[in-house]
């Protein structure tokens, strides 16, 4: 198998594992990649930087806005200063942070069997991956 088809099947390999049921339990992928980015970045997100962040498409990510707003895990609000922005900002539910907490102890023990020093290298270079990815697609 050449190296181009056993790093896309790594990357396959990876994106099936971490996008299925047991890890995220009450929301779609989409849905939680969005929290984390309005949950932990702690910054007033917008729907324009949402979509930059993640790469998900304006129509996708107001269905996945709307389907947060219903499960009560985000709330919008305008802004102040331009009446065109509305700020999502994460609600007093826990839902997500509980399904976060999980998600961390499953990548602990990722992390502990791989030790610190595996576990830097395949951090540097997952975000390299990305970056190049993101240049070329």
């Amino acid at each position: 198998m050449e190296l181009e088809e056993r790093l896309l099947e790594a990357w396959l390999d990876i994106s099936t594992a971490i996008n299925n049921d047991r890890l995220v339990k009450d929301l779609t992928y989409g849905e939680a990649l969005v929290c984390h980015f309005i949950y932990l970045h702690g910054s007033k997100e917008t729907l324009s930087s949402l979509c930059e962040k993640t790469g998900i498409l304006k129509s996708q990510m107001n269905r996945i806005l709307g389907n947060l707003e219903k499960k009560a895990l985000i709330k919008k609000k305008r802004s102040t200063e331009d009446k065109r922005d509305i700020f999502i900002l994460p609600s007093d539910d826990k839902t997500f942070y509980d399904q976060h907490a999980d998600i961390l102890k499953i990548v602990s023990k990722i992390t502990k069997r791989l030790g610190t020093k595996k576990s830097i290298e395949a951090i540097d270079i997952l975000h390299e991956i990305a970056k190049i990815a993101k240049e070329e697609l």
